[in-house]
């Protein structure tokens, strides 16, 4: 067959329940299914496969339940008579590890520490994944794959060194700008803090100078180790090491810090810093800062023994699912924040005109999009309108208003959470939508939001809602949507304007469960608090889920209004709706009017018309990070076997057609019963989508009632327990749909439903499927649905809801193209993303292994091949151990050996001690076996070595070959024989070579014949030393003796096959077996009687012509026919038990020829102990039977006619007044009957009586006139027998009639004037005599070689 198939495959991915280890399909993985199919021998193919059948189990599928479905959508091949599935994955061993602790490090990554037992699992350079977070038992959807930067099996310096704090306190700072060393306090505020001690400047005074330690009269001084950090409510750095602290003449102190400061310079403009620390915190470089100074000290804590140390890089994951966990006081810090303005359909719309300076005025600025663009034309012509519904934005309007949501196949896939445009794209392209000419913040910011698990808040937000980037979100330049959105036109020169193009982000976003415990208000920091039960929700109006507390006015907060901000008592607008004191949110677009758009960044006393966004990192507070009862579980990445093409078997042989022999392998008794198809009817009242409703806990009960084919199966429910269900009603709705009923209905009030079911398996596959205990099934599609109630068998299509009847399935017997769920797994899920293989997950523990057969697939094209030259060999079978691998051929291993193709093909094999025989057509082969030789210079072997299977091949002396009949093969110790055909040879192979012993008086017989068989059977009967050939055309069986050294016989049994066990010979005939030499008849075989016969040939002085007068011969009993009317005494007696047959059975001559003359059948007589019997030639009965050459027919007679013409003479009556004239006679016979006209036979009154005896013999007795006589006796069987006797004058009392065969006959009495009477009798034979002694042998002159059996 041709290797390419059609597999569809499919991940059945079933959510968990209990946090329990259930059996699953390893999630990170590429898996491969392939079938093999078998033939009913048992015979498998390599693995088929194609592209479809190849799938991966994404990590969001470890908290479940997953499984292979699987479906072969080509055909099966004919002589396949089951298949089976295989699989491959190639990844190598892998390993879970349970996280202790976590710990920021110096580089801005992260340490994670393990207990030391997993040391092992983990290298360098290896990849680990986060499987689960600590303190939860959810599973990380996210990617989460970490390359581990470095390991330490002590805790790192930096994660052992604490802060020992002097005090925290606010201070006014200056010259705080990125990249300096140096930046000043104010000297007043300095010394009124909790940092200074004026004791450590000294005293002086007129009489007494007391010498001071420093004049910074910082507590910690000296400086050794000495670090300090700025904070702000919504930042902080980190711990700045600190070099040097002075005073400075004037109103200040000089802090000097080892490293610069880090950050970008502040946007005024846009009141943004990108991922800077410093100016996030303080913007402007001067102003009042948090001010935090400590001693780091290096401390061996209790928690790092028996812990060793990984090093990974930190981002949005490790941030949500590592660092805000364990974390005693999280802060968060912004790294990123843009300013957010809103854009309205009315803003956007309406300026007929002005919509290039409307959209210029907007310039490079990020805003929620609910923009309408009707100017954006199709390129046609000024002004028109293009079919361009994505382009238009819908903002945070969602799914829930069919009138404002995107609608339509295509749209429908972009409704998000938010719609989110940079507006002003910096590509001169036309058509160009690349970024990379924009500002570095929005560039950032765009990177970060389209990652999912970036964190984010709005600054304006009154509770600072923490959200976080899911799954799903899109951004218009990933390829999806086109590059980018278009403004204002659609002009080619209109392409290339940088306002006129937009990219925009459908963000899919849900919350953390962080947020303000109060919402904000002036003067007041407020503390966060994270709610679990708040976590994961979709907020505003897309699948929303989460509600935001409340402000005080009773409003939920969105970001397309004001906000809170903090504003100067003395700039607070009186005019602002949306200020620190307000109850309500105004939109952002109250203060756009006009034609263009404003910009305002600054928290001024004007209108303000954005909010801002905050990208958020987890920060650590100054306690260390606690471990949990719950930990994080990471797991290893596993290496790939590159190269490896290995299959791993993965189900049961599944049957492709459904018979007596195959349904309980397809699925067996106690199988769950279920189905999943959802029916379309049309029309209906409740709706068009029903499904077939079958009770849970429906098992099989019994398959193929008698006399349904396999085929069939019965349920364990009641016929009124099964009906259709609209799915869009609860199982308890009452029925509307009349003859579609829910479970609920009974027979008796919709007897029609099983013609409703099986009405609509016309145009509707209903498919069933057989759930087994392993969680593996298989469907089948329903073919007709029934009832059934024991002996009464089928209920018909309306059972009727018999309560005694049971439901009844016909299934469709082709089931290699149904869906199929194989039971395969590698390893338990456990429900909260950790998946494991090994007990305990210990290192090098034992593990799910893939499965214990393999096999692979094949480059080249899979189809049959006849190799009539080559030989191929197996594994081993070793019965001490039990092995068996005789169905293994490891093609990476030499397992062939060709033979000269000029030999012929391979016929036969044979081993013979430690070789192997080859019968090709040609030649007759030795193969070394388990050896192989090593020749001298001349030729002969010197040393026999090696480890090959098959060696050299080397050809026995001769030219001959089995030709094409193996079947004449046999065999007898270490002689073989078989025949030649080709040359009418039959030959012995032995010992001494070969030895054509067809050349023993019977050259010219095979010469002749060999070559006229189709099939030559060749057995050897042990019992007799004897090969006997059987000729197929001839229905000839001969027999060479090797006692003898000859052919011996002629066999009277033609058999299909024969062999010798035990020194007993049997024989094969139509599939019957024969024992030979246990049957006590001579010369019967399969219960069929033959004679024996002898052909003798004699020729002594063949140039003398002789005359035989006798032959006698000693032996057995002769044949002798009953006679009872010769006179004679010796062949009275009937012994025969051949039916039709009188007399004795012996030895007879059926017939002798030479070439004068030849002889009839001849009987013998007993004399003496020796049987005797006259030569008798064959009966004249014909003028051509007549031989001139004979002595009988020469001499001298009296002429009686001549006869001109030369014509051949006919004898008969020539006198015209006979009765029985002939006027065609030539010759006179004296048979002229000249008689009265005949009488009238109904005045005749002709009398006989007809009896018989067991002996075969019928005797009359006729009571005829004078007038009647001469008369006959006619005498017909049944069988079509006649016997015509004329009864001569004088003739008297009965006369019998012996040698008749056992049957009815019918007997006619013909007088001489033609009349008759008939009397019919039956011969009936008498009970078998007892079987006769064992025949006596003898051999002088004849000698009966027939078979004794």
């Amino acid at each position: 067959m041709a290797t390419k198939v059609d597999i569809k495959t499919n991940i059945e991915s079933a959510s968990k329940l209990e946090l329990n280890g259930e059996k699953s399909l390893k999630s990170l993985r590429t898996y491969q299914v392939g079938v093999v199919y078998k033939d009913e021998y048992g015979r498998e193919t390599p693995v088929f496969t194609n592209e479809d059948a190849s799938f991966t189990v994404p990590k969001r599928a470890s908290s479940n339940k997953n499984s292979i479905v699987t479906q072969v959508i080509n055909k099966s091949p004919s002589w396949a008579d089951t298949f089976k599935f295989f699989v491959k994955e190639t990844s190598n061993e892998y390993y879970n590890l349970c996280m202790d602790r976590w710990y920021d490090a110096e580089d801005d990554n992260v340490w994670l520490s393990f207990p030391s037992a997993e040391r092992n699992k983990l290298q360098e350079d290896n990849f680990i994944i986060l499987k689960k977070p600590s303190s939860s038992n959810e599973s990380v959807k996210g990617n989460s794959r970490y390359k581990i930067i470095d390991i330490s099996n002590e805790a790192p310096d930096f994660i052992k060194t604490d802060y020992e704090k002097y005090g925290s306190h606010d201070l006014v700072l200056s010259g705080a700008t990125p990249g300096v060393t140096e930046i000043n306090f104010e000297d007043a505020q300095w010394e009124a803090s909790e940092f200074y001690d004026a004791i450590l400047v000294g005293n002086t005074t007129a009489n007494t100078a007391t010498p001071g330690i420093t004049d910074t009269g910082f507590i910690g001084w000296p400086l050794e180790s000495v670090v300090i950090r700025f904070s702000s409510t919504t930042a902080r750095t980190s711990w700045l090491d600190l070099s040097n602290i002075s005073k400075v003449d004037g109103d200040f102190y000089k802090f000097v810090l080892s490293k610069a400061l880090k950050g970008e310079v502040f946007n005024a403009t846009t009141g943004t810093s990108a991922s800077g620390q410093i100016t996030a915190i303080i913007p402007t470089g001067a102003g009042t800062v948090t001010v935090d100074l400590a001693k780091k000290v290096v401390k061996n804590k209790p928690e790092f023994n028996g812990r060793f140390f990984v090093k990974i890089r930190k981002d949005s994951d490790i941030e949500e699912h590592v660092r805000s966990v364990g974390n005693p006081s999280p802060s968060f810090n912004v790294s990123n924040n843009v300013q957010q303005y809103f854009i309205n359909k009315n803003q956007a719309a309406g300026f007929s005109g002005t919509y290039q300076s409307y959209w210029q005025s907007v310039r490079e600025n990020w805003f929620i999009d609910e923009a309408e663009r009707d100017a954006v034309g199709t390129g046609s012509g000024s002004g028109t309108k293009g079919p361009y519904p994505e382009d238009d934005g819908y903002g945070i309007l969602g799914d829930t208003n069919a009138l404002t949501r995107r609608d339509g196949s295509a749209d429908s896939g972009l409704r998000c959470t938010m719609e989110l445009s940079l507006n002003k794209i910096n590509d001169p392209d036309k058509g160009g939508f690349d970024i990379s000419n924009n500002s570095s913040t929005n560039q950032e910011f765009l990177k970060k939001m389209t990652t999912e698990g970036t964190m984010f808040r709005w600054k304006e937000d009154p509770f600072q809602i923490i959200y976080k980037i899911s799954a799903g979100t899109r951004s218009s330049l990933d390829g999806t949507q086109g590059a980018g959105i278009y403004n204002y036109g659609s002009k080619n020169a209109q392409k290339k304007h940088y306002a006129n193009k937009s990219v925009r982000l459908y963000l899919k976003f849900k919350t953390t469960g962080y947020r303000l415990l109060n919402q904000q208000a002036s003067g007041t920091t407020e503390e966060y608090i994270h709610e679990p039960l708040d976590e994961g929700l979709y907020p505003f109006n897309y699948q929303k889920s989460y509600t935001a507390p409340p402000s005080s006015g009773g409003n939920e907060w969105t970001p397309t209004q004001h906000g809170y901000r903090q504003y100067n008592a003395s700039s607070a607008a009186a005019s602002m709706t949306t200020n620190s004191t307000s109850t309500a949110f105004g939109d952002l677009g109250d203060g756009q009017t006009g034609t263009t758009f404003t910009v305002s960044g600054a928290e001024s006393g004007g209108a303000k018309t954005s909010n801002t966004i905050q990208i958020i990192s987890i920060g650590t507070g100054d306690e260390d990070p606690i471990g949990s009862k719950n930990p994080a579980i990471w797991e290893t990445e596993p290496r790939e076997d590159v190269g490896l093409d290995i299959y791993y078997e993965a189900s049961q042989a599944y049957p492709l057609s459904l018979n007596n022999k195959t349904n309980e392998l397809f699925a067996p008794y106690g199988s769950k019963v279920t189905s999943d198809d959802v029916i379309q009817i049309t029309p209906g009242i409740t709706g068009t989508r029903y499904k077939l409703f079958i009770p849970d806990n429906t098992i099989i009960s019994d398959w193929a009632p008698t006399g349904h084919g396999g085929d069939t199966l019965l349920l364990n429910i009641k016929t009124d327990n099964i009906g259709l269900q609209d799915v869009n009603f609860p199982l308890t709705q009452t029925p509307v749909f009349p003859n579609i009923v829910n479970p609920t209905f009974s027979s008796s009030s919709n007897p029609n439903v099983f013609q409703d079911l099986n009405g609509l398996l016309a145009d509707n596959n209903i498919t069933v499927k057989f759930t087994r205990k392993d969680g593996g099934y298989t469907t089948a599609r329903v073919r007709m649905f029934s009832g059934y109630k024991g002996s009464d068998k089928f209920q018909g299509l309306n059972p009727l809801g018999d309560v005694d009847s049971v439901v009844l399935l016909k299934l469709d017997r082709n089931v290699s193209r149904e869906k199929i769920k194989i039971p395969y797994f590698n390893c338990y899920s456990f429900g909260n993303g950790v998946e494991s293989d090994r007990i305990r997950d210990d290192f090098n523990a034992v593990r799910l292994d893939k499965g214990v057969k393999v096999s692979t697939v094949l480059d080249e094209p899979y189809e049959e091949e006849q190799r009539a030259n080559g030989l191929i060999f197996s594994g081993l079978y070793n019965s001490n151990s039990g092995v068996n691998n005789l169905n293994q051929f490891i093609a990476a291993e030499a397992i062939t050996k060709d033979t000269n193709p000029s030999y012929g093909s391979i016929q036969k094999l044979k081993t013979r001690d430690t070789n192997l025989v080859a019968f090709c057509e040609d030649k007759i082969l030795k193969i070394v076996a388990n050896k192989d030789a090593l020749y001298n210079a001349d030729g002969k072997p010197q040393l026999i070595a090696s480890n090959k299977v098959l060696g050299n091949v080397t050809t026995f002396k001769g030219e001959f070959g089995i030709s094409k009949n193996p079947e004449s093969y046999a065999e007898d110790s270490f002689r073989m024989y078989c025949t030649d055909k080709q040359r009418g040879k039959v030959l012995r192979i032995s010992g001494d070579g070969i030895t054509p012993i067809s050349a023993i008086g019977m050259e010219d017989y095979f010469g002749d014949n060999l070559k006229e068989n189709d099939l030559l059977i060749g057995s050897f009967d042990d019992n007799k030393q004897e090969y006997n050939l059987t000729l197929s055309t001839q229905q000839e069986t001969l027999s060479f003796s090797e006692p003898a050294k000859g052919w011996t016989s002629f066999k009277s049994f033609i058999p299909e096959d024969g062999l010798s066990i035990n020194n007993n010979y049997y024989t094969f005939k139509g599939g019957e077996l024969w024992q030979h030499h246990t049957n006590e008849i001579r010369n019967n075989f399969y219960g069929d009687q033959y004679d024996s016969s002898v052909d003798v040939v004699f020729n002594e002085q063949s140039e003398s012509v002789k005359s035989f007068a006798s032959m006698k011969y000693e032996g057995t009993q002769s044949k002798i026919t009953q006679n009872v009317t010769d006179g004679e005494y010796y062949n009275n007696e009937n012994t025969s038990t051949i039916p039709g047959f009188l007399g004795k059975q012996g030895w007879y001559v059926e017939s002798g020829i030479t070439d004068l003359q030849e002889a009839g059948e001849m009987e013998f007589k007993s004399k003496e102990g020796k049987y005797f019997s006259y030569m008798k030639g064959k009966p004249v009965t014909a003028v051509e039977d007549l031989d001139s050459k004979e002595f009988s027919f020469q001499g001298i007679a009296l002429l009686e006619s001549i006869v001109d013409g030369g014509g051949t003479p006919i004898l008969g009556c020539t006198d015209p007044l006979a009765n029985n004239y002939n006027p065609n006679a030539t010759i006179d016979d004296g048979s002229c009957i000249i008689h009265a006209p005949p009488l009238d036979c109904s005045t005749q009154n002709i009398q006989f009586l007809a009896s018989s005896n067991t002996l075969g013999t019928i005797s009359v007795s006729a009571n005829l006139s004078s007038d009647d006589m001469p008369y006959s006796i006619s005498i017909v069987g049944a069988d079509g027998f006649t016997h015509n006797s004329p009864i001569p004058l004088g003739a008297a009392g009965n006369i019998p009639f012996s040698g008749l065969s056992y049957q009815q006959y019918t007997v006619t009495v013909t007088s001489v004037n033609g009349c008759q009477a008939t009397q019919q009798i039956t011969l009936t034979p008498p009970p078998p005599p007892p079987p006769p002694p064992a025949p006596v042998g003898f051999a002088i002159t004849i000698a009966d070689l027939g078979d004794v059996d």
